[in-house]
């Protein structure tokens, strides 16, 4: 199955040098308030907005049964090629987007690094606020019944996510979940 998102946070230059230009100004908005995530230098590497809206019309149309990926639940792509990443930013409870996505016939993305925001949250002093150990599996069992796709990043190998990609019982369970859930 092909899977495709949008690029994630584009400039609107093609041009390397004024891209790079543009995501350095980026840096400096985002150290100055700016909460609207402009570009940064890393989105320079790669094509703008206008090019990055152009292969996505493209991709889509080379692929009729591609799925979508996206950060937000959205009406105008159709919902048998949709699936929503679920990620704090769609602002819903647990139930508001299992609810949403079943009467759309919409899919669902698990990302353990992009877990929904927790009543319950740890603080330590010197250590950022963060979930308690085990909420990943909490919202990936709340979610289990509407997952299309698990993305698990290798990169993050700190608590449970580390706990997971090192085998310790954890992969065998996911796999059960969803196939369980398929």
């Amino acid at each position: 199955m092909v899977h495709f998102e949008e690029a994630w946070n584009p400039t609107s230059q093609d041009n390397l040098g004024r891209a790079v230009l543009a995501g350095l100004i980026g840096y400096w908005r985002r150290f100055h308030g700016d909460k609207t995530e402009p570009p940064i230098l890393q989105d320079s590497f790669f094509p703008s907005k206008a090019t990055c809206q152009g292969l996505f019309r493209e991709i889509a149309e080379a692929f009729p049964e591609a799925k979508y990926i996206s950060h937000k639940i959205q009406t105008k792509f159709p919902a048998d090629r949709l699936l929503v990443e679920i990620n704090p930013g769609i602002n819903l409870s647990d139930k508001e987007i299992l609810d949403m996505t079943e009467e759309r016939g919409i899919g669902l993305v698990f990302d353990p690094s992009h877990l929904l925001a927790s009543e319950r949250m740890v603080s330590r002093p010197g250590l950022p606020t963060r979930q308690p150990k085990g909420e990943w599996e909490r919202q990936f069992q709340v979610f289990s019944s509407r997952l299309e796709v698990v993305d698990i990043n290798p990169g993050d190998q700190k608590g449970d996510v580390g706990d997971l990609l090192a085998g310790r019982g954890m992969l065998k369970e996911l796999a059960s979940a969803a196939a369980d859930a398929g």
